[in-house]
Order: C-alpha cells, then sequence, then structure tokens
C-alpha cells in the first residue's frame, strides 16, 4: 500500500532518538489545540472590536469570518463527527476486576496481557484502543508501553515493563517467575490488534493464560479473566530513580519559577524604580 505523507519521515525521527515518539499519536494534541484554537478566536474577535470599536466593511466581514471559520473548515465536528463521536460503555467485566483487586489486602503488582499497549477490543466495535487498565485501578500495573510505528516497535520506557516483557517472551510457566517479582494479579484481556503477537484470547472459553500453573482463577468473563499470584514478593521498581535528585530538582524548578513571579529573574540585574 501507499505510505502517508509523513509516515516515512516519523519513523527515520524515532529510529534516531524515542524522544520523537510523542509525535506519532497526534490525537492527544487536540485538547490544547482546541484550547488555543478557542482562546485565539476570542483574542483575534477582541482585537479587531479594539481596532474597530463598530466594525463595519471589511473590519465586519474578518470578525465574521474568524467566528464562522471553525464551523466552515471542519463542519462534522459540529455534529460529533456526523455521529462517530459517541461514549462506549465498558463491560460489566471491568468493574468486577477493579472490585476484586481494590478489595484484596494483600499487595503486589498488577501485569496486564495481551502484551501491547494497545487493544481492538470486541466491546468496542474493533476500534483500536489505550490499554485501560492502568486507569482503571489504583494498582502498579505494568503494561506495554513502548511505542509502535508501522512495524517498527520500541523497547517499553517502563523498566519494570522491559522486565515483564523478557519473562513473557521467556518459555515455561509464569507463576513463580510473578511471585518473586511481586505481581499479585494477571488481568488477561479478550481483545487484541498487531501488536499482540498472538498471545490474545479470543473468547470465554480461550480466555485463560495457560502459563499460570498454580495461580487462582478468580474471574473467568467474557471480556476479562483475572488471576491471583499466591503470596508475591514485594514489589520493587526496576531501576527506580533515587527520590533526592528528583526532590531536588523540583525544588530548583519552584525557585526559578518564584523568582520570575516574584522578581522578574535571579538571573537579571534588579530592575530600578521610577
Amino acid at each position: 500500500g501507499t505510505i502517508a505523507p509523513g509516515r516515512g519521515l516519523l519513523r527515520w525521527l524515532i529510529g534516531i532518538s524515542p524522544a520523537f515518539g510523542v509525535l506519532r499519536d497526534a490525537q492527544v494534541w487536540v485538547a490544547p489545540l482546541a484550547l488555543v484554537e478557542a482562546v485565539g478566536a476570542a483574542a483575534a474577535v477582541a482585537a479587531i472590536l479594539t481596532w474597530r470599536p463598530r466594525p463595519t466593511g471589511e473590519a465586519a466581514a474578518l470578525a465574521w469570518l474568524v467566528v464562522v471559520a471553525p464551523v466552515v473548515l471542519l463542519p462534522t465536528l459540529g455534529w460529533g463527527a456526523d455521529g462517530r463521536l459517541a461514549a462506549v460503555r465498558y463491560p460489566a467485566d471491568w468493574a468486577a476486576a477493579r472490585r476484586i483487586i481494590e478489595r484484596d489486602p494483600v499487595p503486589g503488582a498488577v501485569l496486564s496481557v495481551p502484551w501491547a499497549a494497545h487493544r481492538a477490543a470486541p466491546w468496542n466495535a474493533g476500534r483500536t484502543t489505550l490499554d485501560p487498565l492502568p486507569r482503571a485501578v489504583a494498582r502498579r500495573v505494568v503494561w506495554n508501553d513502548g511505542l509502535r510505528v508501522g512495524g517498527r516497535a520500541l523497547a517499553p520506557e517502563d523498566p519494570a515493563a522491559r522486565a515483564a516483557g523478557a519473562l513473557l517472551a521467556a518459555p515455561g510457566d509464569l507463576t513463580g517467575q510473578l511471585r518473586k517479582a511481586g505481581y499479585r494479579f494477571v488481568v488477561v484481556a479478550n481483545g487484541g490488534g498487531p501488536e499482540t503477537a498472538g498471545n490474545v484470547p479470543a473468547g470465554k472459553s480461550e480466555n485463560r493464560f495457560q502459563r499460570l500453573a498454580g495461580a487462582v482463577l478468580l474471574l473467568d468473563g467474557p471480556h476479562l479473566a483475572v488471576y491471583r499470584i499466591p503470596s508475591p514478593a514485594r514489589f520493587s521498581e526496576v531501576g527506580a530513580c533515587p527520590a533526592a535528585p528528583v526532590l531536588a530538582g523540583d525544588l530548583i524548578a519552584l525557585l526559578f519559577l518564584w523568582s520570575f513571579a516574584g522578581f522578574g529573574s535571579i538571573l537579571l540585574p534588579p530592575r530600578t524604580r521610577e
């Protein structure tokens, strides 16, 4: 097939540095863009009214152009993208899984599989969505947060995810390894995409993860399976950054912000009073 304009360039940039991966998901910039456009349009109209308090002729035409431009350029968004923008209700399995995980008194992390950042769940009409589990439960969730652009996949950014990916890639039973790593639950979702490498359950009868011998199956619903790992070790962050440098950096940033707000800048000479 043809390659969309810019896709090859994006792959090349990500190959140079993973930091360019933030450009892949352009939809994450829609909300701040809408805010900037709304404020900018209002500022443009205010500037026109300041320029011509009672706009006539070209000034009036320019003011009306600023007002109607968003509707003219994106008419379908005025009607929810022609009815395609609508809320999707999560299946009851998700609420049941959250209750099971949140009510368990034993600490431990949660592993989310299939091992893919994006899923094409059947309850979402096959539309691709980001793995919702990290935002559905309060526990530490380890999931594949690695970026994928076309056929190029980057390693996960989370060190714990990289370690978990190595465990999943190795053959054999996982229960013992996950217990040592501090995992309390494994949540298997029904639905995946090209990133899942075949590790995708297709229905309730296939919703079971065969590599968890000895784990307790607490939920076997049509959309989710929840396994509990008995007696997990203490979960420790892999390669976690020490707290002291982070706190020191935050303090320095606050001092700079305070200096700019109160005195202009501690790096510049003080302003003379007139």
